[in-house]
């Protein structure tokens, strides 16, 4: 018996001694999902990410995560952490172009992750909260907003309201 606590102990510090590691395809734009394998995947300046993995913190004081490129390196704001997902914010002011994403965990950082960083790149969430199906789209009517439905669709000219990220610095969106 004494054999197996010995062996679970080990097992323990082994496990609690390995540093945080970014899934494959495990950071896109928390609106839509897109995975980076797609086209426009791409992460905007300002954007919230979703980054999934293993060993992440539980709590957001635990976990730290910054973008390292040949411009220096800019931390994101992490909003909310798990063990397996953190959800960050891109800087607005992110170098542009190709970078390292590392997440760290209590001083241990993961392998760099590559990431291409773009002025825009905008997503739009999705009703269910998984980057697909319909949008979370809302018609506006004076001060008023109403979800978009099939039962409560928009008319010809009306305003309507999207919900996502990734606008970046642009200031005069244009749909």
């Amino acid at each position: 018996m004494n054999l197996a606590k010995a062996w679970l102990v080990c097992w323990a510090v082994g496990a609690w001694a390995q540093a945080p590691e970014i899934a494959r395809n495990g950071v896109v734009n928390e609106a839509s999902n897109t995975p980076p394998a797609l086209a426009d995947s791409d992460i905007a300046r300002g954007a919230r990410l979703t980054i999934r993995g293993i060993r992440f913190g539980a709590h957001p004081s635990d976990t730290s995560a910054k973008l390292s490129g040949p411009a220096g390196d800019s931390a994101l704001a992490i909003i909310k952490a798990d063990p397996s997902t953190v959800v960050a914010r891109v800087p607005a002011d992110a170098p542009l172009g190709a970078a390292s994403l590392t997440v760290s965990v209590n001083g241990r950082s993961s392998p760099p992750y590559p990431v291409k960083v773009v002025r825009a790149q905008f997503g739009i969430y999705a009703n269910n909260g998984k980057g697909w199906g319909p949008g979370r789209i809302q018609n506006v009517t004076g001060t008023q907003r109403a979800p978009n439905t099939l039962a409560s669709a928009a008319t010809f000219g009306q305003t309507l309201a999207l919900s996502g990220t990734g606008l970046g610095d642009t200031k005069a969106p244009a749909v």
